[in-house]
């Protein structure tokens, strides 16, 4: 599956956001082929009802939901009414640019933990958004010398609105924002997943015992660091499986498994069915 890349000169100089209706971009359409990008997106229903897909989990949604999409993952429509969406798509480098915490992104709910991809706006949070993406579509419309600042600004604005919007509604504490250690764990594991499949890997690149390593991974998490690595592993290889016809022999070598055993035995444990089932279950 090809991954769509952010088109950085789109308004002819270089810009690492674009906001806008699907109605009216021909460039974005609603299929319910499978897709994936390699930049955040950010929905929020405008017209229709339907189902959404974020890897194997889907979510209904209905106008007035917003959608967040982290980059590498599989997004699907599914059965859906006329859809339109306003949509606010970003690279981390614009967030990284400026603010200076290779943190930040990692510090939201919605995008990197294992929590709803969805939240549900009432009518005063819905008119309030689609009025920060407004405000952001009018600054595209017109670019100036300074509307990287401007832009950035209405976007961390928006994110971090959209993180209290979000833990309020699904009733989340906010003890993960503060635990950086947590969260440069969670950031080493997206980077070498596939590469380092041990705790101690991790202790030795962030320079910590496991015993402090866990402790601040369950503090923030609600589980240990092992939990996470081995969960990180099945769910590259759900998508994997959903989605290329690579045998499971090879998808395990390409996870760097020694063995196939190992890896079927880790799946089977992490989902309750063998890999090949699971491919049948979802491809059929």
């Amino acid at each position: 599956m090809e991954i769509t890349q952010f088109d950085r000169q789109k308004y002819g100089r270089e810009l690492l956001i674009d906001c806008g209706k699907i109605s009216e971009n021909p460039h974005f359409f609603v299929t319910d082929n499978p897709f994936t990008v390699d930049f955040f997106e950010i929905f929020l229903i405008l017209e229709g009802k339907g189902e959404f897909f974020l890897n194997e989990v889907s979510t209904q949604y209905e106008p007035g939901t917003v959608l967040f999409l982290p980059p590498g993952k599989i997004r699907q429509w599914g059965e859906q009414t006329e859809t339109d969406v306003q949509y606010l798509i970003f690279e981390e480098e614009f967030i990284q640019r400026f603010f200076k915490d290779p943190l930040f992104l990692y510090r939201l709910e919605f995008f990197f933990f294992d929590k709803p991809f969805f939240l549900q706006l009432n009518p005063t949070e819905n008119e309030f958004y689609q009025g920060l993406m407004r405000n952001i579509q009018t600054e595209i419309d017109s670019l100036r010398t300074d509307s990287d600042h401007l832009l950035r600004a209405f976007l961390y604005q928006g994110l971090i609105k959209l993180n209290r919007t979000f833990q309020a509604q699904h009733q989340l504490t906010d003890a993960h924002y503060d635990n950086s250690l947590a969260l440069d764990f969670r950031m080493a594991l997206e980077e070498n997943y596939v590469q380092k499949h041990q705790v101690q890997d991790y202790c030795e690149l962030l320079n910590i015992s496991k015993t402090t390593l866990n402790s601040k991974i369950h503090a923030a998490f609600g589980k240990h660091a092992g939990d996470m690595i081995r969960e990180r592993l099945v769910q590259e290889a759900k998508q994997q499986l959903m989605h290329s016809k690579e045998p499971v022999s090879q998808i395990a070598y390409d996870l760097q498994f020694n063995e196939v055993s190992n890896f079927n035995r880790l799946f089977r444990k992490l989902t309750g069915m063998s890999p090949g089932d699971f491919r049948s279950h979802f491809t059929n």
